[in-house]
């Protein structure tokens, strides 16, 4: 499955809180019979209970059409060969640890790349596979020098910028 179809898929499952749905469950979970309902309901802890109600909450607003691609999801995923499942799920966990103002900036963060031009989208996978190809002690340097660009004002940038010009020119004059 290619990069930016992954990250859609994890999107989405991030969006249902469909972690059963990566471990082979059904998101959301098939009426039983109301004989055995009640007691299977009863053995649930108050924090199942919770999830199942909020799941259930937003399976039932959900129309048609989102129930229609919720289906397809959960095909795309009993389709996965199982170490990329593996991975949506260590990475699906791992979002759920963080604190929430984290997951929110995360969740804008996507928006944002989802809302940019196709282009503009393939760019930053393109520059994103570069930074994951560097050595550690590479990253580790763009990653500093990154941090320093956010704390400069905009003046400051442009003057990095002419000034990177500058040395790119004259290197290339030699």
């Amino acid at each position: 499955m290619k990069n930016h179809s992954m990250m859609w898929v994890l999107g989405v499952l991030l969006a249902l809180g469909a972690a059963p749905l990566l471990r082979g469950q059904e998101p959301f979970p098939a009426p039983q019979t109301q004989a055995g309902e009640e007691a299977e309901w009863n053995r649930l802890t108050p924090e199942q209970k919770a999830e199942l109600t909020e799941r259930y909450r937003r399976f039932s607003a959900m129309t048609a059409e989102e129930k229609e691609r919720l289906a397809e999801l959960q095909k795309q995923v009993r389709d996965m060969d199982p170490q990329e499942r593996k991975l949506i799920l260590e990475n699906y966990e791992r979002f759920r640890r963080l604190d929430p103002q984290e997951r929110e900036r995360l969740e804008k963060n996507y928006q944002r790349f989802r809302n940019l031009p196709p282009e503009r989208q393939q760019e930053l996978r393109k520059t994103y596979r570069e930074f994951q190809k560097m050595a550690p002690e590479e990253r580790t340097r763009v990653l500093r020098n990154l941090d320093k660009w956010r704390g400069m004002t905009n003046e400051q940038r442009s003057r990095m910028r002419r000034e990177s010009i500058q040395r790119r020119n004259e290197r290339n004059r030699r």
